[in-house]
């Protein structure tokens, strides 16, 4: 296909770059200008990789083929961006020039001549097309094909194909990427996988509870790795305890031990609040919000820097083991007045229906 086929395509819906598995565009301006000097001197390009899936189109009443990228995204990306004006091609005089004037400029010699325009459309672009695999193979594919800036650790796990890992997925999904939950209510870092990376370590340490291990990425790895396939009693579980912390990070009255420390929850602090919370599964809501702040306050205490490493997972680990009994709750004033006015009138209707002896 040449480039103008692919910009069409992206353009009209056809072309998928963001299949769960892929990573963000993470190519900075400079290496995406390169590209484009790279394509119109005619260097050697990657091939793309596609996998065809096929969908029925209730608009048009047929099938249509839709293309998921599995490896190439972050030169598509640039191409797209290069064609849409939004960055320029830079000839080795310095001069600037754009394909599309951006915002509807004028300046000379700053519009693509339409000789280098055609040229451009017309340039072949090598596309490897794999037509009705299934979403586990694209995984695979993509684990097993990396061109271009080679992938996070965390992105690589991304990638991976087992129970386990979609599972994970599944929770991410749920609990981080749908509006109003963890990914909207908690200020963290997320991107180049390690959101992903997060709900699959807080699976790992929960599976594995009453004992802990901490789970760095080889172990996550392996973890991920395995054929077996999650109980449905393990599954609800973690979901129950996903669902107790988006509603914890969501409820005024319990949210504060993720606001005022620090400038943003650290990674290995979110998934010590996961472990915390299936260590405090049957305790109440105070309790759990009272915690979460004084594990996170009391771990900065001791550490300037918070990160995944076993000095601050083990003082972590050690906080939540010595919760013992749950923090007394002591109601406000107006929760006991209220509840006192419950009682007297509880005992008045008792009085009034207890039946009176007879005086005989």
């Amino acid at each position: 296909m040449t480039a103008s086929d692919l910009h069409a395509l992206i353009h009209d819906g056809f072309i998928d770059l963001e299949p769960e598995y892929q990573r963000d565009v993470v190519w900075p301006e400079k290496k995406q200008i390169m590209l484009i000097d790279s394509m119109l001197n005619n260097f050697y390009i990657p091939a793309v990789i596609f996998s065809i899936r096929k969908e029925w189109s209730k608009e048009k009443g047929m099938e249509l083929e839709r293309r998921v990228c599995m490896d190439g995204k972050q030169r598509l990306t640039s191409m797209v961006r290069f064609m849409d004006g939004l960055i320029p091609y830079i000839h080795g005089n310095g001069i600037k020039y754009w394909y599309n004037l951006p915002n509807g400029e004028t300046k000379r010699n700053q519009q693509l001549p339409d000789r280098l325009k055609r040229e451009f459309d017309g340039k072949p672009i090598s596309c490897i097309q794999y037509q009705d695999i299934s979403e586990d193979d694209e995984r695979e594919i993509f684990a097993r094909v990396q061109l271009g800036v080679a992938l996070s650790p965390a992105e690589k796990l991304q990638g991976m194909s087992s129970p386990f890992a979609a599972f994970v997925r599944q929770l991410q999904k749920q609990y981080i990427d749908a509006d109003g939950t963890l990914g909207d209510a908690i200020k963290w870092q997320k991107k180049r996988g390690v959101d992903f990376a997060c709900v699959a370590q807080i699976v790992f340490a929960l599976y594995h509870l009453p004992n802990f291990t901490w789970p760095g990425l080889s172990k996550l790895e392996k973890f991920l790795k395995k054929k077996e396939v999650p109980t449905k009693t393990f599954k609800l579980e973690v979901l129950q305890i996903f669902s107790n912390y988006v509603a914890l990070a969501t409820d005024p009255r319990y949210y504060y031990g993720f606001q005022g420390i620090g400038d943003r929850v650290s990674p290995v602090e979110m998934v010590m609040i996961g472990l915390l919370l299936g260590y405090m599964k049957d305790y109440k809501s105070e309790d759990k919000a009272y915690h979460i702040k004084q594990l996170r306050l009391e771990t900065r205490k001791q550490f300037k820097d918070i990160r995944m490493n076993d000095r601050v997972t083990k003082f972590m680990w050690s906080y939540i083991q010595s919760i013992k009994v749950p923090t007394k709750y002591v109601p406000s004033r107006e929760e006991t007045s209220s509840v006192s006015r419950k009682r007297k009138a509880a005992r008045a209707d008792e009085n009034e229906f207890r039946p009176h002896k007879s005086r005989r």
